[in-house]
């Protein structure tokens, strides 16, 4: 192959006089055909594929080991041969083999499928290749759909659906193409019909003095603030303890073990910040059993499903801002009834879209001055219901602050063991992007390789009861059912107290979760204020053209 590369005569021989082409095409179809139709879920995180995952399925590591030949193929043949093989896996395994495989009826048929679609766009590194598999998600249609829209709408499942939904879309943003983009958001903003007639021209400007960070920390709920003194009263004034009281404002800063540290170099340069803190949160619970308990149902019925599927709330054609943030606000704003690797997926990805520096999507989730239409809910009306949504629960759960205590422990602690073994450096880059900076891996990242571990789930259980430290056994977090189930009083059957228990857990972990996202969407807004200014000069700012890093993928 690397031969053919230099030599015209040998490519034009292996493109048109022999079958290599079709049988490396032919064969990710037929290896396609003998992998797991349903995948053994190792624990409630579970959302994509691992090197170690499909290390041990045999049937998989063929069919990676093939794709990766063909990858390898793609990078060193002649532009012949490689234009070929690229077609040939376009029309012989993705269309008639991928399409249908992602339409399966069965939900765990659709999980499987999914995660292995997931797989294969993030161990791609050839655009050629890469740029086939995104032409065939974003272009063709199975039964009047593109493949797209059938993923945007799985987001609003209330299965581990959603969460291989979030995670795929998450690699797809990962790949910085502007197709992409265009096809989930900027399609439905462009027309600026999302907004009303006199705030156009507000679009391209930029929060240079911080109001947005400062309304997006004023919605962090007082009950979930570091020590939210009361009302100043002299009767109470003894009361205060460790020091002297802080003021009473909208926006407070915490120093905690808890609070994110946000480096000003990574704010900068990195497009997506992450507070560690957060990142902590996605972590290996083995509470009620260790297995995965269907969802409470929603309480209100157009959350749990499509956009799509329930027309009644939807703003009209010309204003919604289309289907993709649509189902993410929605899911968003039932924060308090998602599990807590939902919620970590799902605000990471809205931190992913916010870090755009595009002005049409940085308008839209970050502005907080502007005005929409009527009928189309901006971010902070999301994020403001969930905050009263916290609110609500605080006051009506007795032992929120010991429980909101035990679990913030129970993370740091889980944290700081899979940070004490991150490795000193994370993975190259697939491609060079100037916007984009290499960075570590992140502390999220770092959980993610250890989530199954029960072992470190014990640790972080024996730190957070050491002496010392509060252990009332309202703990959320523990390394077994027993140590993680909250107290509830006895009540009703044991479904319903599971229930119950389960409610509640999210519903603290909610609490936990949503004031350092509102944190990161703080810094977000000011890491562009800092570099929006030099990014364009003014006079382009507002005409940004939309050119795809894989070349139209139309053609």
């Amino acid at each position: 192959m690397a031969l053919s590369a230099g030599s015209p005569t040998v490519g034009r021989y292996i493109a048109d006089h022999s079958y290599f082409c079709p049988v490396l095409a032919t064969g990710l179809s037929a290896l396609y055909s003998s992998l797991p139709r349903k995948i053994e879920i190792p624990g409630d995180d579970w959302h994509c594929l691992r090197r170690e995952d499909w290390l041990g399925v045999p049937a998989l590591a063929l069919f990676m080991s093939s794709l990766e030949f063909c990858n390898a193929v793609i990078q060193v043949a002649h532009p012949l041969v490689q234009k070929q093989l690229v077609d040939y896996i376009h029309n012989g395994f993705l269309v008639p083999v991928m399409g249908p495989a992602l339409h399966k009826t069965s939900v765990e048929e659709m999980i499987a499928s999914t995660a292995y679609l997931e797989l294969f766009l993030r161990s791609i590194s050839e655009a050629a290749l890469l740029r086939t598999f995104l032409r065939f998600l974003l272009l063709h249609r199975h039964d009047t759909h593109t493949i797209l829209d059938t993923l945007v709408a799985r987001i609003g499942s209330n299965s581990r659906l959603c969460m291989v939904s979030l995670s795929l879309f998450r690699t797809l943003l990962n790949l910085s193409c502007e197709d992409v983009l265009l096809q989930l958001v900027l399609r439905y903003l462009v027309p600026c019909n999302h907004v009303m007639l006199s705030q156009k021209p507000a679009v391209r400007d930029v929060d240079l003095y911080g109001r947005a960070a400062d309304k997006f920390l004023s919605l962090i709920p007082r009950c979930c603030r570091h020590r939210a003194p009361s009302p100043p009263r002299p009767e109470h004034a003894s009361w205060a303890r460790g020091g002297p009281s802080r003021e009473s404002g909208r926006r407070e800063d915490t120093t905690g073990p808890g609070s994110p540290s946000v480096d000003s170099s990574s704010v900068v340069t990195v497009p997506r910040p992450s507070t560690p803190s957060r990142l902590a949160l996605f972590l290996r619970q083995q509470s009620l059993g260790g297995s995965e308990s269907p969802a409470p149902t929603p309480r209100s019925p157009g959350l749990a499903s499509s956009p799509a599927s329930s027309p009644g709330r939807r703003p009209s054609p010309a204003e919604e801002p289309g289907p993709f943030m649509a189902v993410l606000f929605a899911k968003l704003e039932n924060m308090l009834q998602n599990s807590v690797y939902v919620n970590f997926l799902l605000t990471g990805l809205v931190a992913q879209l916010a870090c755009h520096p595009q002005p049409l999507l940085r308008s839209f989730l970050l502005n907080t001055n502007m005005v929409f239409q009527p009928s189309v809910k901006s971010l902070l009306q999301v994020l403001g219901s969930v905050k009263n949504k916290i609110e609500s629960f605080a006051a009506s759960q007795e032992d929120f602050p010991a429980l909101l205590s035990k679990a913030k422990k129970y993370l740091i602690a889980r944290g700081k063991l899979d940070w004490a073994e991150a490795p000193a450096a994370g993975p190259a880059p697939r491609r060079s992007d100037p916007l984009v900076k290499s960075r570590r891996p992140s502390l999220g990242e770092l959980l993610l390789r250890h989530a199954h571990s029960p072992t470190r789930a014990r640790q972080a259980v024996q730190l957070v009861h050491q002496p010392g430290r509060d252990s009332t056994g309202l703990g959320l977090g523990g390394g077994s059912p027993g140590a993680s189930t909250p107290v509830l009083p006895p009540r009703g059957g044991a479904a319903e107290r599971q229930g119950e228990a389960l409610r509640v857990k999210n519903a603290v972990y909610c609490a936990v979760i949503f004031p350092e996202f509102l944190k990161e969407l703080a810094a977000i807004s000011q890491a562009h204020a800092v570099t929006s200014p030099f990014l364009l000069d003014t006079s382009e700012e507002g005409n940004i053209p939309l050119l795809s890093v894989f070349g139209p993928l139309s053609s």
